[in-house]
C-alpha cells in the first residue's frame, strides 16, 4: 500500500543555469535561507535534500542531475523547461523512483502557450513514441 507523504520534496530540472539561480534566490526570499538548494555535483547536496528538513526544493539542469541521484525524497518533479534530449528526460524522471521510493511521485511541465516550449514537449512525447515501436527484432529498420 502506498502512503501520502505530507512532507514530501521537490525536485526542478531546467535545462539552463541562470533560471534555477534566479529561482533559488526567490526561493530563500520567501521561504528562508536554505529553503532550495542548487546541485553542483556535490554528494553532500544530495544527503542534505534526503534527509528531514531543509532544504525543501532541489534544483538542478537536466544535464547534471540526470544520472547517478537517488532523490526519493521528492513527491513532486518540475521541468521549468526541457532540452530536447529523451534520453535525459527519461533519466531525470527516474530519479525519484529508486530503491526507497515509498510515495507517489507527481510530474508537471511548466509550458507558456504559444512558446517554443510547447514544440519542445510535443518533439519529446513524440520521441518516446518512436521508441516504444522499436523492439529487438526491428531495430535495424529505424537505422
Amino acid at each position: 500500500m502506498v502512503r501520502q507523504n505530507t512532507s514530501g520534496k521537490t525536485i526542478v530540472f531546467c535545462p539552463f543555469k541562470a533560471p534555477l539561480a534566479a529561482l533559488h534566490k526567490r526561493l530563500d526570499d520567501e521561504f528562508g535561507v536554505g529553503s532550495s538548494i542548487v546541485y553542483a555535483g556535490d554528494v553532500g547536496q544530495v544527503e542534505a535534500f534526503q534527509g528531514s528538513g531543509f532544504p525543501r526544493v532541489f534544483l538542478t539542469t537536466q544535464k547534471r542531475g540526470a544520472r547517478a541521484l537517488t532523490l526519493t525524497a521528492a513527491t513532486l518533479v518540475i521541468y521549468y523547461g526541457n532540452s530536447e534530449n529523451n534520453e535525459e528526460r527519461s533519466q531525470s524522471e527516474a530519479r525519484p523512483h529508486r530503491i526507497g521510493q515509498r510515495n507517489p511521485v507527481t510530474y508537471v511541465d511548466l509550458i507558456a502557450v504559444g512558446t517554443i516550449d510547447e514544440k519542445i514537449r510535443a518533439r519529446l512525447k513524440d520521441k518516446r513514441k518512436r521508441a516504444k515501436r522499436i523492439t529487438p527484432s526491428n531495430w535495424q529498420d529505424f537505422l
